[in-house]
């Protein structure tokens, strides 16, 4: 194998040895080591995760209006945009990232619930 390979392997392995204590650590660990493509591949990360404004209602039978529903939308297409664009290299490190996001979400409705 050429050296890029090698180096893409031990990055993925290394991914998937780590142990966090909790969702936002892993998030943290993955946007801190990710091998960006690009300071500009970095901010939209960023963008992604960013959250919209004002925040999505955690009650039950809420429905986000229009200007929500847009800012979701652009996320999500700029989401597709990164992963459709990424390096190989960047790929696996991408989808830890949104799987970690996913956790933290959960982990911080399911806090909201218990206040």
């Amino acid at each position: 194998t050429n050296g890029a390979d090698s180096h893409y392997d031990s990055g993925v392995e290394e991914m998937e040895q780590r142990n966090f204590k909790t969702p936002r650590e892993e998030l943290e660990y993955f946007l801190q080591n990710c091998p960006y493509d690009s300071e500009r591949q970095r901010s939209d990360v960023s963008y992604v995760l960013s959250a919209i404004e004002p925040p999505l209602s955690t009650m039950q039978n809420s429905r986000p209006t229009p200007e929500q529903l847009k800012q979701l939308n652009d996320r999500r297409n700029k989401k597709a945009e990164l992963l459709a664009t990424a390096s190989l290299g960047v790929r696996p490190w991408l989808k830890n990232i949104w799987k970690a996001s996913k956790k933290v979400g959960a982990r911080e409705r399911e806090e909201e619930k218990t206040k």
